[in-house]
Parts: structure tokens; C-alpha cells; sequence
């Protein structure tokens, strides 16, 4: 036994000793694999009622955003009251736990029991008061988040007495003309006078309308009868209406009262206050309407609205903010000059005209009128070539730009020539230039399209033929300024110091150079400045004979 012990006890140290290092070796390993154990933390507390009771109930937890009204659908967390009131929720990072943060408590109890905010605040609404802001965080313990509740009410039982009769009662409700509730809007009830006269003088009852436009009067002191009902919101931006959509109380239905009953469904629609008006008017000329213009207010700070004219002259300004303004006439299809209201060119001598909010002015004319002023004077007559009858079922032809001579032509052109003898059959046998050797200058005598008829104007004779042809050639017919001069193809005519353009035919007769002055008034510039012959120069549509002058010769 002795020998045995020996020789087995050295190699039981050994096997101890390995057993031993095999441990310490495995203990960090299994160390780092678990880690450290999460920190968590705890809040808890009691529900009882006022009289001491514990009282069973579902605790739950809302994010701290119900502090300014923003109750998420669900709480966060929540837990149970146990038989005896206590409850408790452990705070963690990871789940099952409540997250660390700030908390609005609800107690949700069970049987009669109102709910309740830690700590003692009947809504969330209240919070910034009553309830408290809890503050859950790990590594804390939180105890003490007691909260008391009313005594539960006594069962009353059955109500031995029936409900009372319903009282009777007025209810609508009142909102705009796109169907938005007017809130805070005053509807007031009038008796109708016996009279027969729907005007009332003194008011029966008085309600305001609530968020939703809706509005009640209990009835059950008023006496029995026929009122009308009216609705306003003073100061907001809406009219005054007399039930049911009437601006005075002469044009309002009575609704029949009966203190016992319920009347619904007067509803007032209430327009928003005006705060634009309308014009409307039509645009002439030389007793035409003139259809297609642009008529345009203009106020101080610049245009606020423009309107376009129908095939009858017609137009209408609609909206315009309430005020003065400047009213204009343009048109782009024909060559008749801007006019201001009433008939005139420059806006400073121009009227003004007046808007008002909610109201329409009407027959609002802007004369258009024009007829370019002649340099031989208001007395000469207007006399020219006969018009052929089908050139006048014609439309008058389209104004040209200015075309001049690029290069030479020694021959009249077609047009040219026609016009000459047109000329000399209208206004006897006078002498008139046609095309000229061609020189370093520009002119429509070097391709065959001008004439110069020899008319002197200090020949009495000859001037009275030169003003009568030159005022018939550029005079206004209808809507169609320049008309002859158009249909013959006239790109422009020069007599008398002025010239008169086809391509700016609204500017009339302008000022040829500086042949006005006094100094250009002697014979010796009677040439130069056009006053011993009329020059006529033609655009290439009428030296070719294609305007409607020449369409049926």
C-alpha cells in the first residue's frame, strides 16, 4: 500500500497541475466571448386611488413630444400595475427595456377610473402645468412616480325619470364661397315686424360661429313666431347675408320658430368683400369700331391690366384694384395712332377714370379718330383719280416698309407709268419727271419707281391740284389710314416742307428736314424743300402693278 501510494502520487500532481493551467487558460476566453453585463437602469411606482386603494392599470410611457401636443399614436413602452398598485419597467439600450430619455407617464386604469398623467394632469395637453417630464436613464433606479386617483363615482343605476323633453334650438352654419367655415362670425335673429316690413330694428338672439362655422341659439325663451336670420364678419373681409342669400333684409326668407323644436340647416354663405372693379366700353374710329385693340389702365406705378377689343369694339377690364387710372387705346392691325381716354395722343392731358371696388363701369369710349394733318390746310378738298368700283370690295392693302434704290434702272417701271398717266388724266397736261440717269445718291427716279409732278405752290392753280391729290392720296378711310396710297403702292409723297410716309403713316405729315425754317421759306429753296413740284416715290408691290389698284386694270 505504502509502495503503491508512491508511485501513484507524483503522477497525480502532474495531472492536477495540468488540470489547473487548462482553467486559467480557458477563463479569459470565455471572458471575452459574454463580455460585460448591460447597465440598465428603472423606473417604478404605485397607482392608488384617492381613498388609498390599489388600483389595477396599464402604465405607458410617450416620447417627450407630447409636450407640445404631438401624442404619437402609440406609446413607446408600457407596463402593468399589479394587484397591489406597484409597478415597474426596467430602462436599457436593447429590448425588452424603455430606451433612455425624457417621458410623459399615462395612467390608463381599469373599471371607472379616469386616466391620468404623472403626475396628476387630466390631458397631455396640460403638461407644461401639471404633468411631469420623467427622465429614464440607465444605471438609475427611479422610484416614488406615485400617482393618486379620483375615487371611482358610485354606480347612479337605473334613472328612474325619462330624459326631459329636447329644448328647441336654431344650428347652421356659416363659411365662404369656396366652402371654407367662417369662424367667430356673429348670426343674430330678428322678429319680423307685424307690419309686413322684413326690416328689423331690435335682435331676438345672437351666436357666434365656432372653428367649423357652425352656430347654435337655443330657442325655448324666444317666443313662437317668424324671424329672419343674418350673418356677418365684422372686421374680417366678408359681406353681410340675410338667410337665405340676400344683401338686404327686404330680399330674406323668414324661418318659422317653435320654442319646443329643433330648427337646422340655416346655413349663410358669406362673399369675401370686394376690393376690385370693372370697365367696359368699345373702342371707335372715324365712326368705325375698331376691333383687335389692345385697351390698357395704367396707374401711377405703371399698367395693371390690358383687355382686347371683340369684332364689335367691345372690351372689359376686369379686376382692376380699386382706383385712378389712364386708359388706353393701341392697335397693331391697323396704322391708327395710341389714343388715352378720351380722344387723346399724350397721356398727361389724358382724364383719369375712377374704379370701384364691387362695381362695374360702363360705355367707357375711347375715340380713336384720326386723320393726318394736311400742310395745304383744313380747307383743301380731297379730291383724286375716280376708284374703280371693284378695287373697292378690295381690301386695302398692307403697309410696306420703306424699300429704297439699290441699283440702276433706266426705264420707268410699270406702276410709274400708270400712275403719270392717272395723274394727267385727273389734273390736265402737266409736266411730271419720271426715271433719271442714275448718279452716286440714292433715289427711286434711278430704278424707274418716282415722279415728280411740277405743281408750284405759288401758282394758285397748280397748288389747289397738288393739295387735293396729296390729301386724297394719304387721307384716312374708315380704319385704313393712307388708304389710296396703299392701293396705288406709295411708299411716300413729299410737298409742302413735309413728307408723308406709307411705313409711318400714324406719325401723318412730318417735317422734311429743316424746310420749315425761315430762312428755307425763299423761292430760291422751293426745289430742295418740295414746294414747286410733288416727288412720289413708289414701293415695288405698286411699281409692279400688283396692289389692289392695279388688280383690275
Amino acid at each position: 500500500m505504502g509502495n503503491r501510494a508512491r508511485r501513484t502520487g507524483p503522477a497525480a500532481a502532474v495531472a492536477a497541475m495540468a488540470a489547473l493551467l487548462l482553467s486559467l487558460l480557458a477563463v479569459p476566453a470565455a471572458g471575452a466571448a459574454e463580455g460585460p453585463p448591460p447597465v440598465e437602469g428603472s423606473l417604478a411606482g404605485s397607482v392608488r386611488d384617492t381613498d388609498g386603494r390599489a388600483v389595477s392599470a396599464t402604465v405607458q410611457f410617450f416620447a417627450a413630444g407630447a409636450m407640445a401636443g404631438e401624442l404619437p399614436d402609440a406609446p413607446a413602452q408600457q407596463t402593468r400595475a399589479d394587484g397591489d398598485g406597484g409597478w415597474s419597467i426596467a430602462v436599457a439600450d436593447t429590448e425588452p427595456g424603455l430606451p433612455p430619455g425624457d417621458y410623459l407617464i399615462k395612467i390608463d386604469p381599469d373599471g371607472d377610473y379616469p386616466p391620468r398623467w404623472y403626475r396628476d394632469a387630466a390631458t397631455p395637453a396640460e403638461t407644461s402645468d401639471d404633468a411631469t417630464l420623467v427622465t429614464a436613464a440607465t444605471g438609475v433606479d427611479r422610484g416614488g412616480l406615485d400617482v393618486e386617483l379620483p375615487a371611482a363615482p358610485p354606480d347612479p343605476g337605473p334613472d328612474p325619470k325619462p330624459d326631459p323633453e329636447p329644448q328647441g334650438e336654431m344650428s347652421g352654419r356659416v363659411s365662404d364661397t369656396r366652402g371654407s367655415p367662417i369662424a367667430n362670425a356673429e348670426v343674430t335673429i330678428y322678429r319680423t315686424d307685424p307690419s309686413g316690413d322684413p326690416a328689423a330694428t331690435t335682435p331676438a338672439a345672437t351666436a357666434t360661429s365656432s372653428a367649423d362655422g357652425s352656430w347654435r341659439i337655443p330657442t325655448a325663451s324666444i317666443d313662437a313666431g317668424a324671424y329672419l336670420v343674418t350673418a356677418s364678419a365684422d372686421p374680417l373681409n366678408y359681406q353681410q347675408r340675410w338667410y337665405p342669400d340676400s344683401p338686404t333684409p327686404q330680399g330674406a326668407t323668414p324661418v318659422k320658430v317653435d320654442p319646443g323644436k329643433v330648427v337646422a340647416g340655416i346655413d349663410l354663405v358669406l362673399p369675401d368683400v370686394p376690393t376690385t372693379g370693372t370697365l367696359r366700353g368699345r373702342v371707335v374710329a372715324n365712326g368705325k369700331r375698331v376691333p383687335a385693340a389692345t385697351v390698357t389702365a395704367v396707374g401711377p406705378a405703371g399698367a395693371v391690366g390690358s383687355a382686347t377689343t371683340d369684332e364689335r369694339g367691345r372690351y372689359a377690364l376686369d379686376a382692376l384694384p380699386a382706383g385712378d387710372y389712364w386708359v388706353r387705346a393701341s392697335t397693331s392691325q391697323y396704322l391708327l395712332p395710341s389714343r388715352w381716354y378720351p380722344d387723346l395722343r399724350a397721356r398727361r392731358s389724358a382724364e383719369t377714370v375712377a374704379v370701384t371696388a364691387g362695381q362695374t363701369r360702363y360705355s367707357l369710349v375711347i375715340d380713336m379718330s384720326y386723320q393726318p394733318v394736311h400742310p395745304g390746310g383744313k380747307r383743301v378738298k380731297a379730291r383724286g383719280p375716280k376708284i374703280p368700283a371693284a378695287v373697292r370690295r378690295l381690301p386695302v392693302d398692307t403697309a410696306t416698309r420703306y424699300q429704297g434704290q439699290r441699283r440702276c434702272i433706266p426705264r420707268s417701271q410699270p406702276g410709274a407709268a400708270s400712275l403719270y398717266y392717272l395723274i394727267k388724266k385727273r389734273y390736265g397736261n402737266i409736266t411730271i419727271g419720271l426715271n433719271r440717269a442714275c448718279r452716286k445718291d440714292t433715289s427711286e427716279h434711278y430704278d424707274g419707281r418716282a415722279l415728280d409732278w411740277m405743281v408750284s405752290i405759288r401758282n394758285k392753280s397748280q397748288a389747289r391740284k397738288g393739295d387735293s391729290f396729296t390729301k386724297w392720296l394719304t387721307k384716312t378711310r374708315g380704319l385704313e389710314v393712307g388708304a389710296m396710297a396703299r392701293r396705288l403702292g406709295v411708299m411716300y409723297v413729299i410737298w409742302r416742307d413735309r413728307i408723308w410716309k406709307q411705313y409711318q403713316a400714324d406719325k401723318g405729315w412730318q417735317r422734311y428736314y429743316d424746310c420749315g425754317t425761315k430762312k428755307k421759306q425763299r423761292w430760291f429753296y422751293d426745289r430742295p424743300c418740295h414746294r414747286d413740284h410733288v416727288h412720289i416715290s413708289m414701293n415695288w408691290p405698286g411699281a409692279k402693278k400688283r396692289t389692289s389698284w392695279w388688280a383690275t386694270a
